[in-house]
């Protein structure tokens, strides 16, 4: 028994072949493709993110020696401040200079080198002190000043100093080292007219107690 096609058959043959193509062409090219577009679009956000990451670790390098580089100028400008670490006799023979450059006598000079590093005590009342005295206080509340920070390679010199001559030069001796920037602190000092055989010489005697700022470069501690 043999079928005859008709016409509307063929037609439906040729639709359903056309639909066929296209399925399969979409199936076995287009979806394939959309599914490559879609793993390079993912690869192309991850390699972003790389990128992105890679771009905030350089900014991050760039900032780190922009901030070393800062810190370093500021430490230079710090150990610039102080005098490099010396002996005794070396302070003793800068102090004894500018006593002699003000035009007064050095009458006495003792000089107590430091045994540590200095120690960073703000002064009493303070902001900073508080700040720092609530880290260290002990159980009783009292605050032991050997439990403030040490700074690292910097070092205070305690000296007394007696010297005598005509009061404007003794207050000009004084000026010199209240200067900002002089690594030279006026702790305390005392004036009175200097007395010879009982009587005014009508000069005067300054009694100074100083702390002198030394810095030690750590080549110099080997």
């Amino acid at each position: 028994m043999s079928t005859k096609i008709t016409e509307r058959d063929k037609k439906l043959l040729m639709l359903l072949a056309t639909v066929l193509v296209v399925v399969g062409f979409a199936v076995l090219v287009i979806m394939p493709g959309l599914d490559r577009i879609e793993e390079l679009g993912m690869q192309e956000m991850d390699y972003q993110t790389q990128k992105d990451e890679l771009d905030l670790q350089v900014a991050s390098l760039v900032q780190a020696q922009t901030a070393n580089k800062e810190l370093k100028e500021s430490m230079e400008t710090t150990v610039n401040a102080f005098y490099p670490y010396s002996t005794s006799q070396q302070m003793d023979r800068i102090l004894t200079n500018t006593v002699l450059e003000c035009g007064l006598s050095a009458v006495n000079l003792s000089i107590n080198m430091p045994t540590e590093s200095l120690r960073i005590i703000p002064y009493q009342g303070s902001m900073l002190w508080q700040s720092m005295a609530a880290e260290i206080t002990q159980e009783d509340g009292t605050v032991n000043p050997d439990d403030f920070p040490q700074a690292a390679n910097m070092y205070a010199v305690s000296a007394n100093l007696t010297a005598a001559g005509e009061k404007p030069k003794v207050e000009n001796l004084i000026d010199q080292w209240n200067k900002e920037n002089v690594p030279i602190r006026v702790v305390d000092y005392t004036l009175s007219q200097q007395q010879i055989n009982g009587e005014n010489s009508g000069n005067y005697v300054v009694n100074i107690s100083l702390e002198i700022y030394l810095y030690q470069d750590q080549d110099t501690m080997q």
